[in-house]
């Protein structure tokens, strides 16, 4: 009796289920790896590949070309600043919160505890002001 499944191996595919397959693992590697580089260049590039040549400088003129930005970022408003600063630091600011008053006290008292006090002592003597 013949059995009626004949187990093959991975190499007896049809060269269109090969085919098939590896289009969809080449797809799969554009798509999640080439495609947030490209985003990455075209949102870095967004304002024109001038602002991109004029942001390589040579090393002499470095700090000339940094003066210029910080005189550039100088410029913006500090209630712009601010509020903007605000704006993305508040919900970070807010779960610290949160978490500062479920875990506070036994955060401190870990921290504070004989045996760590010990080992944060022990490891400034070895480490701090050796340079080597």
């Amino acid at each position: 009796m013949k059995p009626i499944i004949r187990p093959r191996s991975a190499t007896d595919d049809h060269p269109l289920v090969k085919i098939v397959l590896g289009t969809i693992a080449i797809s799969f590697i554009a798509l999640f790896l080439f495609m947030p580089l490209l985003t990455v260049f075209s949102e870095a590039l967004a304002r024109g590949w001038q602002m991109a040549r004029d942001a390589l400088v040579e090393p002499d003129a470095l700090l000339d070309r940094a003066c210029e930005v910080a005189a550039e970022l100088a410029a913006i408003p500090a209630a712009c600043y601010a509020a903007n600063k605000k704006l993305l630091r508040q919900p970070l600011v807010d779960r610290a919160r949160q978490l500062t008053a479920a875990h506070g006290p036994a955060l401190v008292e870990k921290w504070c505890s004989p045996e760590t006090l010990k080992d944060v002592a022990d490891f400034a003597s070895r480490h701090i002001g050796r340079r080597a």
